[in-house]
């Protein structure tokens, strides 16, 4: 009797054992799902996080050079309109010269054509004058 409950204990040991080796294995398996997951997990939002960061700064560079562009942009568009305010002026200053210096020819030719007409009024009258005189002594 005592070797078959001693056979039995060594049964029961054995699938006991079995047993737990199943269980630990089982356990481990468990845990290592667990573990894997926890990595994955960590990698993915490693990944995000350093995707997230590389737009991040892709964003910021884009906005800088849009910004850059804005400005050059805007610097020209200042440059045109002060461009057209000193071509306006220009013309302004330079008709008023041209009206000054055709107003003094203006007044110059006036003034000569005057002299001339009292020139010609002149010898006429001094013509006519010597006529008189002459038809007089006649």
């Amino acid at each position: 009797m005592m070797c078959i409950t001693r056979k039995h204990f060594l049964i029961q040991k054995v699938s006991i054992v079995t047993l737990q080796a199943s269980f630990r294995g089982y356990q481990s398996r468990v845990r290592y799902r667990a573990m894997r997951q926890a990595v994955i997990s960590i990698q993915r939002w490693y990944k995000a996080s350093k995707a997230g960061h590389s737009q991040f700064v892709q964003y910021q560079s884009m906005r800088y050079a849009t910004i850059t562009i804005q400005a050059a942009y805007k610097a020209v568009r200042q440059w045109v309109k002060q461009k057209r305010a000193a071509v306006k002026v220009q013309s302004v200053l330079c008709r008023s010269w041209y009206r000054k210096d055709f107003l003094k020819l203006k007044y110059t030719a006036i003034v000569v054509q005057s002299h001339y007409l009292a020139y010609e009024e002149r010898e006429l009258y001094r013509a006519q004058i010597k006529a008189t005189v002459l038809l007089q002594t006649i």
